[in-house]
């Protein structure tokens, strides 16, 4: 056990690592977009909060991998 901790450590590390980072830059892009739906669904007088919905459903569906 020992040895398999040892060798299994720092790669999982370098992977957290690499999910933190790309956590947050789409959490960046994200927040963008999700204004920039918003001010187009209101402008043409959409329903914003189902408009909102469907992006949520959208970057929640995302994250699983295929």
């Amino acid at each position: 056990m020992p040895q398999a901790i040892r060798a299994v450590v720092p790669p999982l590390t370098s992977i957290q690592i690499a999910l933190l980072k790309n956590t947050t830059i789409a959490a960046g892009f994200s927040v963008v977009e999700a204004g920039g739906i918003y001010s187009t669904l209101s402008e043409r007088g959409y329903n914003v909060l189902v408009g909102l919905i469907w992006v949520a459903v959208g970057f929640l569906d995302t994250g699983h991998p295929a």
